[in-house]
């Protein structure tokens, strides 16, 4: 456990119970939101990423913007 300020900032095993929350992620389109963080398995949390790559409904636009591989929406990036 790790208290900071005689707060805890950190907790794992018997203390879990009083663990704070999670940060939550910013940007909301960032490789960390979508795949769970740095390291993490390369499975999508959301049905955004398996969309084709021509159709990008968070920002309307078509094929003449650049993609990724996979088939999601490379905007975040820029």
């Amino acid at each position: 456990m790790t208290v900071v300020a005689g707060k805890p900032v950190y907790a794992t095993q018997e203390f879990r119970g009083i663990d704070p929350p999670a940060l939550p992620v910013l940007p909301e389109g960032s490789p960390v939101a979508s795949f769970g963080g740095y390291g993490a398995p390369l499975v999508p949390r959301h049905a955004n990423a398996r969309r084709p790559p021509q159709s990008c409904r968070a920002h309307r636009h078509g094929p003449q913007h650049q993609h990724d591989r996979l088939g999601g929406c490379m905007c975040w990036a820029f």
